[in-house]
């Protein structure tokens, strides 16, 4: 291995694990036969498929986006991944026998990750920051799950405040944001969903409708209205806040819990009182109701 290259462990084709620990022993017994044996550095994508090909011919895309990145040649061949993120490698080639054989193989470079962001509230430039391993969040992108609105149970499954990593983006705005009052705090935080870029499902994804989950929506920095809605109710539940989903006939918004004496248009649930919260677009405030959706039913789900 080269120089500054750290030994992290045996590889195994054969183990769902991608690794052993290096205090692994590990005992190879040849018996007049050929061995390969390699050294695999962190960053690596060894390709080879699980028979014998000639003319390989491997495609390379972006796991969750599909955008093609590169196209590598050989089996077996090993391919240095140039970042942080998850791959997919699309074989093409010939048996032995001279038939056409396809395959496909996934690897992922795991490492940490910072997204930044810069977001406006009250006339004053803010700036927040969020680590985390990238695989926590191929965790969510990997879920299978029903990816749009179902019911209560399974729209409040996507609300998901309990999760470490929302925890800690939310402890830091509680912290920054101490001397504010509930009402403030709130606003504060709707201002900062609110900054995230707007992009329809079908332009970041295959589908047409594509709900995420808020570490998906955090780390992509962008999403539609039920992303930033979900977000939004996850980060103020995780701040304690009582919240709802707000279901509009083609669109999504959240509800926040205050006392009557709060200005603004609300929804009474279970004798609750909660404010509409519009996270697409800014410089709406709590209780803020867009126009287009007054005089339409809505459903309320409390989360």
């Amino acid at each position: 291995m080269k120089t500054g290259f750290v030994f992290e462990g045996w590889y195994s084709y054969e183990s769902a694990d991608r690794y052993f620990d290096e205090t692994e022993d590990l005992t190879i017994y040849s018996i007049d036969c050929d061995l390969d044996v390699y050294a695999i550095c962190v960053g690596e994508a060894v390709l080879k498929p699980p028979v014998e090909v000639y003319d390989a011919r491997w495609v390379v895309e972006d796991r969750y986006s599909g955008k093609y990145i590169t196209t590598v040649y050989g089996s077996p061949t090993v391919w240095d991944m140039p970042s942080i993120g998850a791959y997919n490698f699309k074989l093409t080639a010939t048996t032995a026998d001279g038939k056409a054989y396809s395959y496909e193989d996934a690897w992922y470079r795991q490492g940490a990750v910072r997204v930044t962001y810069d977001f406006t509230f009250e006339n004053r430039p803010w700036y927040l920051w969020w680590e985390a391993d990238y695989l926590d969040y191929a965790y969510y992108k990997e879920l299978e799950t029903v990816r749009h609105h179902t019911n209560k149970a399974g729209d409040a499954a996507f609300v998901t405040a309990t999760d470490s990593l929302i925890q800690e983006i939310t402890d830091a705005i509680l912290d920054g944001t101490r001397d504010m009052s509930k009402l403030r705090r709130a606003n504060f935080i709707l201002a900062f969903v609110q900054s995230l870029e707007y992009e329809y499902d079908s332009d970041g994804t295959d589908y047409d409708e594509y709900w995420k989950y808020p570490v998906e929506t955090l780390y992509e920095k962008r999403g539609d209205c039920e992303d930033t809605a979900i977000l939004y109710a996850a980060l103020m539940k995780a701040a304690g806040y009582d919240v709802a989903l707000i279901n509009l006939p083609g669109h999504e918004a959240t509800g926040i819990a205050m006392p009557e004496t709060t200005i603004g248009t609300y929804y009474l649930k279970d004798g609750k009182r909660y404010y509409y919260c519009e996270t697409t677009g800014t410089g709406w405030k709590l209780g803020d109701y867009p126009p287009e959706y007054r005089g339409i039913s809505a459903t309320v789900y409390s989360i």
